[in-house]
């Protein structure tokens, strides 16, 4: 039992910090001053350089479409980045881990 707890942490770990990286990038942006008149194309780009910063790259220019929902608001904007990360234990086994964080910025 401590053996198969040893390996799952194994395969955990990796994938937790990988969205702990995300969720500190996108708090970031948050906190960031004037964020909230930049362009939607400005802010996949800043959104993809800081990833790019932190090795992040599950998220890129040929998926950001899909993973990442940019909406506008009166006051500003909201963000939205949805993704689920695999990892194969044995055989046809794997283990899916689900990310979604919305940060919402005045």
């Amino acid at each position: 039992v401590i053996a198969i707890s040893v390996w799952l942490s194994f395969k955990l770990v990796p994938i937790y910090l990988q969205n702990g990286t995300v969720s500190s990038v996108l708090d970031n942006i948050r906190q960031e001053t004037d964020v909230a008149k930049k362009s939607n194309a400005d802010l996949q780009q800043l959104l993809l350089s800081r990833l790019g910063f932190e090795k992040i790259d599950r998220i890129n220019q040929n998926n950001f479409a899909e993973l990442v929902k940019i909406e506008r608001t009166v006051e500003g904007f909201s963000m939205t980045v949805q993704y689920d990360t695999r990892s194969k234990l044995v055989a046809n086994i794997s283990l899916v881990v689900d990310y979604k964080k919305t940060i919402k910025v005045p």
